[in-house]
């Protein structure tokens, strides 16, 4: 598990570092970058509470060092996974049709084009969530249903913050937080409430892994 999630956590490095330099650090105002912040801020602890559990050899050792280190990579680990799907969705279903076909400015709609089909983009709306996907088939990580509390504060703080953003410089961030539109309120409804959907996706994602190692272990013992 050390390897790979260092491999990644030097991907990840890597990718937001080329981003900073090829398109600026106005970059980090989205939500996706934040995300992906995110991202890179898990393999990190989690490729560090690898290191320690593979020199630890197991053991109590192990135990302890889990319970006093490994708090952060857990609650990251809830919100990445959650935010991968949340992300991934909103973006392909939503914010691409809204920006590229359903835009009547021909030159931004292919300006947009341009930006979500792109490498970057399939990175940070794609293999983001693959990379999720692989550390929670191989991980040994506990789910805990009051971590949604975090994903919350998440998705408040970036609404605090594109609200923010729209009075300094008068330019929404996403198109849907438009507060002037008369269904604005729906639709900050339905962004909210979608975090806990995901995040219940994710429950049974967890739910369906305990099941599964449990047949496993259940299948070894006999």
């Amino acid at each position: 598990m050390f390897i790979i999630r260092a491999a990644i956590a030097l991907y990840c490095m890597l990718l937001q570092v080329e981003a900073n330099f090829s398109v600026g650090i106005r970059i980090n105002r989205f939500y996706t970058s934040w995300n992906w912040c995110i991202l890179c801020l898990y393999f990190i602890v989690a490729a560090r509470e690898s290191w320690k559990l593979m020199r630890a050899n197991g053991g109590a050792a192990a135990e302890s060092l889990v319970s006093r280190n490994g708090q952060l990579a857990v609650v990251l680990f809830h919100i990445c996974t959650t935010m991968a799907m949340y992300i991934d969705t909103i973006t392909w279903v939503a914010l691409v049709p809204m920006l590229t076909t359903q835009n009547k400015d021909a030159e931004a709609a292919a300006r947009f084009a341009g930006i979500f089909y792109s490498f970057r983009s399939y990175n940070q709306h794609g293999v983001n969530l693959l990379f999720m996907l692989l550390d929670y088939s191989l991980n040994r990580i506990p789910y805990f249903p009051h971590m949604l509390g975090y994903i919350q504060l998440l998705s408040c703080a970036f609404g605090v913050w594109a609200n923010i953003f729209y009075l300094i410089f008068d330019v929404w961030l996403y198109p849907f937080l438009d507060t002037s539109k008369p269904w604005a309120w729906e639709a900050y409804t339905a962004l909210f409430v979608s975090h806990w959907l995901f995040f219940l996706l994710f429950h049974v994602l967890m739910k369906v892994k305990q099941y599964l190692e449990k047949g496993a272990l259940v299948k070894k013992a006999a």
